[in-house]
């Protein structure tokens, strides 16, 4: 893709660059050697000095003392670790400037230490400081190379010398520009990827991407536009310079506008430079490519300055939102200065979209994931209720209709009435119970002794008497369940039948729970599958079967472990 090549002058200088440790020693360390080496060259070679070499000397020696009081500074890191920042190239100039002009001028050997502080300008804040430095340093060796050789001045000596400070420090510069973009890039992509986070929920990361992004390049607006697959709707989004929190906001916008700003299609990133005001339309640049193939397309610039005068700005950069090979939308960075984005931008949004793109996704499918576990809980904590809490008081008004109709008769009642009340305190118990339950969120109890337990209630209270055989299961998470299944099933019978017999069977076959529940009603009942029992058997990936007998019906529930 030839232009996604980085052809910009790379970094914005709204973002410097932090510098690490390990930078800062070795530039400090690379002018130590340089002063110490000038030093030692100087003393081997006066020649190199010319006449003025007391004033040489102390020069020199200046710069090797202030050059290792730098190094100390930076290995100590104490107070005067300050100095160390970006004013260190622009002494640097200073330093050879006057070693410059003691030895020989135009003919130093010195002349060459300009190319350390373009170097370090360079590499550390980018093209701008490093093209500072280059014409600051040129015409500083001109003028000095004019009045401070000693010997007659050879012209050409001294004009090759400044082209070729000025060349190699364009090129140094470039090459330093596109290291310290690259790395605020790199150092962009993890921030914005750190702020993605899955508590906050979709519209606030989304929105917080948006200001990062509009702030990484001092832009007034980011303007994100998507439109709904299913409804067709036209959704805005914007991060704007006076107002950080509004791209947390989503705004609708008419059918219309949400058209014309999707106009260039999915395949189409957008760079627009609009005119200054006293320039015509000619000097309206735009320039379009196509994001499969990476080449140039044809744009029209009155298409593109109308979009400009509807986004109310006068260059802005647009690329398509696409996730998984499906359009959503468009990306719009706007700024009321001219000329600002380069043709490297339009990749870099790109690359920034299929970073964010995946996270967001995520974090949508983590929502809807807690959603359907919030209500499947509820469902369960309904089925919980139904089975355990209902049921019972069920079976509670039937006996206290039943003892009415004995009161009704003159039978005595008093026994039953007992009954009753038992069986009343057993159904708070059995609600205190849930209500503990959901606190834990586990069940203290086996699996083995829960079931025995309800079993021995039950037969106590309904005279259906009830044969466990009762396997601990690997899977804890599963016998909440399984007992819910139990007092379901054992309800049914109650409900259902006339047995006065049951069994209960939980073993595990073959990488399958079985609950098997069988009623000994000594006739043929009515075959029917539970409901209770078929949903919370689905909801765990297993199935209900029922069967019947000349004197018995089974339910059995098979459930993957």
């Amino acid at each position: 893709m030839n232009w996604l090549l980085p052809t910009s002058s790379a970094p914005y200088e709204g973002t410097v660059v932090p510098h690490r440790l390990e930078e800062t020693s070795l530039v400090v360390g690379a002018r130590l050697v340089l002063a110490v080496f000038g030093l030692f060259l100087a003393s081997i070679d006066k020649s190199q000095i010319g006449t003025r070499l007391p004033a040489a000397s102390v020069a020199l020696v200046l710069y090797v003392t202030y050059s290792l009081w730098l190094y100390i500074a930076s290995r100590t890191g104490g107070r005067f670790a300050p100095v160390l920042g970006s004013g260190c190239y622009w002494a640097d100039v200073a330093w050879y400037g006057v070693l410059v002009s003691l030895t020989n001028g135009a003919n130093s050997v010195f002349f060459f230490g300009f190319y350390f502080a373009i170097l370090v300008a360079a590499f550390r804040l980018g093209f701008p400081a490093g093209i500072r430095v280059t014409t600051v340093s040129a015409l500083t060796f001109s003028l000095i190379g004019c009045l401070f050789t000693y010997h007659p001045i050879e012209p050409d000596r001294l004009l090759l010398r400044v082209f070729l400070l000025l060349l190699l420090g364009y090129m140094i510069s470039r090459r330093g520009g596109f290291e310290v973009d690259l790395t605020r890039r790199l150092m962009f992509l993890k921030e914005v990827l750190t702020v993605c986070n899955p508590r906050f929920g979709i519209d606030r990361t989304v929105g917080v991407a948006m200001e990062r992004l509009r702030e990484f390049y001092q832009a007034d607006h980011c303007l994100l536009v998507l439109r709904s697959a299913s409804t067709g709707r036209h959704i805005v989004r914007r991060a704007v310079r006076s107002n950080p929190e509004a791209a947390v906001r989503v705004e609708e916008v008419d059918q219309d506008l949400g058209r014309r700003l999707l106009a260039p299609g999915a395949a189409g990133a957008v760079i627009f430079s609009g005119r200054d005001r006293w320039q015509g339309r000619y000097w309206d640049k735009v320039r379009a490519f196509d994001t499969t193939t990476g080449k140039p397309v044809k744009a029209s610039p009155g298409t593109a300055a109308d979009l400009a005068a509807v986004l109310d700005t006068r260059s802005y950069a647009a690329v398509p939102v696409s996730f998984r090979g499906e359009e959503k939308g468009r990306l719009y960075i706007t700024s009321r200065g001219s000329h600002t984005f380069k043709p490297i931008d339009l990749s870099y949004l790109l690359q920034v979209i299929d970073q964010v793109a995946p996270v967001i996704e995520n974090i949508r499918l983590m929502d809807t994931l807690a959603s359907d576990a919030a209500d499947q809980e509820r469902r369960k904590i309904a089925q919980d209720i139904h089975d355990s809490l209902i049921q019972p008081y069920i079976g509670l008004q039937i006996g206290l209709a039943a003892v009415a109709v004995k009161n009704s008769s003159g039978m005595a009642i008093t026994a039953d009435l007992e009954k009753l009340i038992g069986m009343a305190e057993t159904g708070v118990g059995d609600l205190r119970e849930q209500v503990s339950l959901l606190r834990r969120g586990n069940h203290s109890d086996s699996l083995r002794s829960a079931v025995r337990g309800f079993a021995a209630k039950f037969a106590e209270y309904t005279g259906i008497a009830v044969e466990v055989n009762c396997e601990e299961i690997p899977n804890d998470r599963l016998s909440p369940e399984v007992f819910q299944m139990v007092t379901e099933g054992l309800s049914n019978i109650r409900r259902h039948t006339t047995s006065r017999q049951a069994s209960v069977d939980v073993s595990c076959r073959n990488g399958q729970l079985q609950l098997k529940i069988v009623n000994q009603s000594g006739q043929k009942e009515n075959c029917f599958v539970p409901r209770s029992l078929r949903e919370r058997a689905e909801a765990l990936g297993g199935k209900v079967g029922v069967g019947t007998g000349e004197e018995s019906t089974t339910v059995l529930v098979e459930i993957p472990l």
